[in-house]
């Protein structure tokens, strides 16, 4: 099945791209608001984010501002260079004590990655990552201990399984079960041994990591080898704009859903990190868009902090009054996946064009979940490798934030208003 029926050819630079207008007004979505039980209402979780090192490129690898009717400035942006951090986040379940890690960020040791990284072919990466960024280091520090199992982590889960998701997993023991979305698996396959061989498996996702480990989709929880606790309490679930997803402890503290659009079992998690005297929530968005700029500004009729995504009802918006012209949300970029920076000076060849989202149309749905979702006032968005928000929050490579309390410290509003001064500059070109 083909899911780039949103893709064209630009008429400015020749290339595969996806217009404006394959853009979807996050008003219109069905919207499933979460309501809180009595049983429930106390119950939340504490999100530690970490910094673990930093990616820099040039922006047409991660965005491109296809609304702008300037075609020069247009390409001026694309050239710009952009830094993405990499970000990882540990949950730690109140009242039961379990600790569950949400990706591990990205590996350094040569030996580990894949080789088409390892050798420098992936051009339009150049990581940036130092041993005191290690997740395994970072854990190390925090705890205070001398071994991860020292810890007590209940478990790993993938947003996605890329390389600067996945991390080393060796560096965590076997016994740590690993959730995935749906159709993870197949799409590993025996990872790049067996694609070398010419055999089903995907080249970037190291064949060691599968060994001795247990691997399990979300929709097979139920049915896995994972032990009764976690299988009794996982529930099937709509939220807000997704409509698969998991209530991981069955009480509302963590929802992981399927956001499809960027590859195959791509997810994101749903975190209540407070409950009085209101409850609030962290989406942990993963790659489901690199840049701020592909879900902020909100398009009109969708207004800032209207609605509430715990709540008995939802906010009545008349979405025929949307109209692209007032929406300034960029899109997904084409770019040439064997070149250093951005090509703007002819069409990049069929066979080298890459996006960051493998099914374009899926990614535009899930886009604009997150502008709807970020509208929310009790609800916080966090891309995987947002800048503004580490600009906003001031975290560094090895360090961490807390952030269960980001109303109060205006977080959002923060990482929001950075955004606004980024695109502001861009304008400028």
């Amino acid at each position: 099945m083909c899911f780039d029926s949103c893709v064209t050819i630009d008429s400015v630079t020749g290339s595969k791209h996806i217009p404006a207008s394959a853009r979807i007004d996050p008003s219109s979505l069905q919207f499933h608001p979460l309501s809180v039980t009595a049983a429930s209402k106390d119950a939340k979780v504490s999100v530690t984010l970490f910094h673990l090192g930093s990616i820099r490129s040039y922006r047409q690898a991660w965005v491109d501002d296809s609304w702008d009717s300037d075609a020069q400035r247009r390409l001026e942006k694309a050239k710009q260079q952009v830094e993405l951090p990499i970000m990882s986040a540990l949950i730690e379940h109140n009242p039961s004590g379990e600790k569950w890690l949400w990706d591990l960020g990205m590996c350094n040791d040569l030996t580990v990655l894949p080789e088409f990284i390892a050798n420098g072919s992936a051009k339009f990466l150049d990581p940036q990552l130092n041993d005191h960024g290690q997740l395994k280091n970072v854990l190390l520090k925090k705890f205070n201990v001398d071994s991860i199992d020292k810890i007590g982590l209940s478990g790993i889960i993938f947003s996605h399984v890329h390389l600067d998701h996945y991390g080393n997993l060796l560096d965590f023991p076997t016994s740590l079960p690993v959730f995935v979305g749906p159709g993870t698996m197949d799409w590993v396959g025996g990872g790049e041994d067996a694609a070398k061989r010419g055999e089903k498996g995907l080249i970037m996702f190291p064949t060691r990591f599968l060994t001795d480990r247990t691997f399990v989709e979300m929709q097979d929880v139920v049915n896995s080898a994972v032990n009764d606790k976690v299988k009794s309490r996982v529930k099937d679930i709509k939220v807000g704009p997704f409509e698969k997803a998991w209530d991981w402890f069955g009480d509302g503290t963590i929802i992981v859903a399927s956001a499809e659009g960027h590859c195959h079992g791509h997810m994101a998690l749903l975190a209540k990190t407070n409950s009085q005297p209101k409850s609030n929530y962290v989406l942990l968005a993963g790659d489901a868009a690199h840049q701020q700029a592909l879900y902020h500004p909100l398009p009109p009729p969708l207004e800032l902090n209207k609605e509430n995504l715990c709540s008995s009802s939802t906010a009545e918006y008349n979405h025929k009054s949307y109209a692209p012209e007032t929406d300034f949300r960029a899109t997904p970029g084409y770019f040439d996946r064997s070149s250093g920076k951005a090509v703007t000076d002819r069409a990049i060849p069929q066979d080298m064009a890459s996006c960051m989202q493998d099914f374009p149309d899926k990614a535009m749905r899930t886009l604009a979940a997150l502008s709807r979702l970020e509208a929310c006032a009790d609800v916080m968005v966090v891309l995987a490798h947002e800048i503004e928000f580490v600009k906003a929050v001031g975290l560094q490579e090895g360090a961490e934030i807390v952030v269960d309390d980001w109303q109060a410290q205006g977080y959002k509003d923060a990482k929001i208003e950075l955004g606004k001064q980024a695109r502001g500059r861009l304008v400028a070109l």
